[in-house]
């Protein structure tokens, strides 16, 4: 049948990739290391993110953030005043790196092997050295890093505030956690509703009481931590520096 999705396929040409694909390719240190691009935009939109977090990491992955070497009479990075402000010097700069190595605790805690981190390929695409994609948790903390990070970067720009690493470590654990609790609140909402699909007209509680959360709260975790390859975070949680 003619529907709007085949008409669709029907009438739209190939699809190209995108342009930033070649001109990262061209930029990045891959050492031979071949970018799954495919995997890449697969990834957009994890459990742990909305599209606000992930906005600014999709602009930079798509070549299209904003910074001084492209957009000012002033090229110098506003971070470290040492280098051209390029989407490239960001992975670099060193005014970052307290950010990091703040970051890398976290991958560390949920069970990444941090001597795979890529000093570009990680941060920007979410590729260890290997050239595997990590997992979505991972990808969730990096992106919100690049949240904050450019908030900052925009806040020194315009209104002049002292760019703060304190700040953006304080930001990412605070909304790494939400979403955490979030996520676990909605597996938590779906496992009521399977046991008590039967209960008529069952409503559900509104306050964790103890007795409630010693009954469910394992249950719906685990079950999370299964379906999502989170790597049983929430097990580690006094390994997460927050």
């Amino acid at each position: 049948s003619l529907s709007v999705h085949r008409l669709t396929q029907i009438f739209t040409p190939d699809s190209r990739p995108p342009n930033c694909e070649e001109a990262w390719n061209a930029r990045l240190s891959l050492n031979g290391i071949r970018v799954d691009w495919t995997g890449v935009w697969s990834s957009v939109g994890t459990f742990l993110t909305t599209p606000t977090d992930e906005k600014v990491w999709f602009k930079l992955a798509h070549r299209g953030l904003m910074v001084n070497g492209k957009e000012s009479i002033n090229k110098s990075c506003r971070l470290c005043n040492y280098s051209n402000e390029s989407q490239l010097h960001l992975l670099h700069c060193p005014a970052l790196r307290t950010v990091k190595q703040y970051v890398i605790q976290f991958l560390q805690a949920m069970g990444l092997d941090t001597s795979l981190l890529h000093p570009e390929l990680t941060w920007l695409l979410g590729i260890t050295k290997t050239g595997k994609l990590l997992d979505p948790a991972h990808h969730a903390i990096i992106r919100i890093q690049w949240r904050y990070v450019y908030a900052a970067m925009v806040r020194l720009k315009y209104d002049g505030e002292t760019f703060s690493p304190a700040r953006i470590k304080s930001d990412i654990a605070r909304t790494f956690l939400a979403r955490i609790l979030a996520f676990q609140y909605e597996k938590r909402l779906c496992f009521f509703r399977r046991r008590h699909s039967h209960a008529g007209n069952y409503r559900l509680p509104r306050s964790s009481s103890p007795s409630t959360t010693s009954r469910c709260g394992p249950s719906s975790s685990s079950s999370g931590a299964r379906n999502s390859g989170f790597n049983n975070t929430q097990g580690q949680h006094g390994n997460i520096p927050i």
